[in-house]
């Protein structure tokens, strides 16, 4: 049996070798991008630039330009609603559009001073349409709209703060007057998620709202809270948010699955690139439309940019959008609509020569027979009685807390950027568990928000910042528990700063101290 297996190794090495030696024709694979105009020579199609494009189930293209309306049909065909009967002036000028769950169109649109909500059926036909209210001195221009769960529109107006319009048309303003922890009116992007967290980006740093009701703020490029003029949000298929911002200095950041990329001249050829949208496809690649061209950016290769040199002639790429084929659309400020399309081509390669060479095989003695290895030596066990070890239960805040576990102080909360204590409920509640737990050991932690990606301009600063920060807070709450005759012997002191964080964009549930229980006498 030994001789028959090795005499067929012999025979496939033989000849796997001889078929490797002959010169064979290879061919790469790779991609082409073809961009192609499909507004340009066409009837019907407005000039002007394009704010918006989304694309239906039909796979109708609906682009929203600064002249009107357009629907560009699967068959090529081409149907303009600026001047479509009693309601023409409504979409005279459309600067942003969404489809809901029902497949039903709405519209941010402006003309002659008044700012609408326009709703159209699948079919572009009127339904409906409301004005947003305006005052003096303020600029109500849409720039985004989102639909929730239960039909309402969340409507992003230039400076005039967030709407929202409930399904029984009734109306609610989010902005600094009613709500103070809105860090600015000037509202750019707007997307609900799967759990109607309806995401906002301002020029003051981006927050959220849930129920109708504020919940938190985030500076997503960590340069401090409030400074980030978030532009665009996107969600990825996996339910991560991706961002476009610009920092205090101007610098623009692509924040996405917490990761953080810097345009810079390396990436885009140009210093004067500025982001004008941003889409995640559903292979996860991000995309970012801006002067000149557009970037890609994705898991797997160096972001690439779209220009000239790739055949976009263009001015500026304004609105993006991907279709069911996974082709990319773009808008253009003046050159109309693009489509961009992704061909794999091989090129062939020249014939690899190799140098054949006999193989050269060693003596086998197949009578060599590997002498066989017992083992005599018995190994006996005794059984071992483990007793049963009663660990008692530690209850804090009604629940029951394990030796080692962190758990979150709820009702601590500092000002921010500071260690001083604007609610110190929590704390008062650890004071009384020590006072009716005296046994017991705690390390108080101090945490902040996640320190940036190590590759930031200033990453050193900001994390010793952070880190110091939770170093101070602790010691506010070490001295909040000794002043109120806490032995400080039962208590250790920890700060991380912003090394473990809870979430991926910076957050109240970062900016926490922990308790953890270390012993139990």
């Amino acid at each position: 049996m030994k001789q028959q297996s090795l005499f067929l190794t012999l025979f496939f090495f033989l000849i796997s070798m001889l078929a490797f030696g002959q010169d064979t024709e290879t061919a790469e694979v790779v991609e082409k991008v073809e961009f192609k105009n499909i507004s340009k020579g066409r009837t019907g199609f407005p000039e002007g630039q394009i704010n918006s494009i989304a694309i239906d189930q039909n796979d109708t293209k609906w682009v929203a330009t600064e002249n009107g309306l357009v629907a560009f049909y699967a068959d090529s065909t081409v149907r303009t609603f600026n001047r479509a009967g009693k309601y023409d002036s409504l979409i005279d000028k459309v600067s942003s559009i969404r489809f809901d769950d029902k497949g039903t169109i709405w519209l941010g649109t402006f003309s002659n001073d008044v700012v609408s909500v326009v709703n159209l059926d699948a079919y572009g036909e009127y339904i409906w349409h409301t004005e947003i209210p305006t005052f003096s001195n303020k600029s109500f221009y849409i720039n985004a709209i989102d639909v929730d769960s239960k039909g309402g529109k969340w409507i992003a107006t230039a400076e005039g703060g967030l709407w929202h319009i409930a399904a029984n048309n009734k109306k609610t303003l989010y902005n600094q007057e009613y709500e103070p922890n809105i860090p600015s009116d000037k509202i750019n992007a707007v997307t609900v998620d799967n759990d109607d967290v309806v995401w906002v980006g301002s020029s003051a740093g981006m927050f959220n709202i849930k129920n109708g009701k504020f919940r938190d703020a985030f500076d997503v490029t960590n340069s401090g809270y409030g400074y980030d003029n978030v532009l665009h949000i996107d969600l990825k298929p996996d339910g991560n948010l991706c961002v476009t911002a610009l920092n205090r200095k101007g610098k623009q950041f692509l924040v996405c699955n917490q990761e953080m990329f810097q345009m810079s001249k390396r990436v885009t050829r140009s210093s004067s690139f500025r982001f004008n949208d941003v889409v995640v496809t559903p292979n996860e690649s991000v995309w970012i439309a801006g002067n000149e061209g557009v970037i890609k950016f994705s898991k797997e290769a160096e972001p690439i940019f779209y220009d000239q040199d790739s055949g976009l002639v263009v001015s500026a790429v304004t609105a993006l959008a991907y279709d069911i084929n996974g082709d990319i659309w773009l808008g253009t400020s003046k050159e109309g609509l693009f489509k961009m399309q992704f061909k794999k081509i091989e090129v062939p390669k020249e014939a690899e020569i190799i140098a054949e060479t006999e193989p050269v095989l060693a003596e086998v003695d197949l009578q060599d027979e590997k002498p066989e290895i017992t083992l005599d030596t018995k190994i006996e066990t005794k059984p071992i009685e483990i007793g049963k070890i009663e660990v008692p239960k530690i209850i804090f805040n009604k629940k029951e807390v394990k030796k080692g576990e962190a758990i979150s102080l709820e009702n601590i909360e500092f000002n921010i950027k500071s260690y001083s204590l604007n609610n110190a409920e929590g704390v008062q509640t650890l004071v009384n568990f020590m006072k009716e737990n005296p046994k017991v050991r705690i390390e108080i932690s101090g945490h902040t928000d996640k320190d940036p990606h190590p590759s930031h301009p200033s990453y050193a600063r900001i994390a010793k910042q952070q880190m110091d920060l939770s170093r101070q807070r602790v010691e506010t709450v070490y001295k909040y528990l000794v002043d109120r005759g806490i032995d400080p012997s039962r208590i250790e002191k920890k700060a991380y700063g912003g090394t473990k964080p809870l979430v991926k964009f910076n957050s109240a549930q970062n900016r926490r101290v922990e308790m953890k229980i270390l012993d139990i006498e």
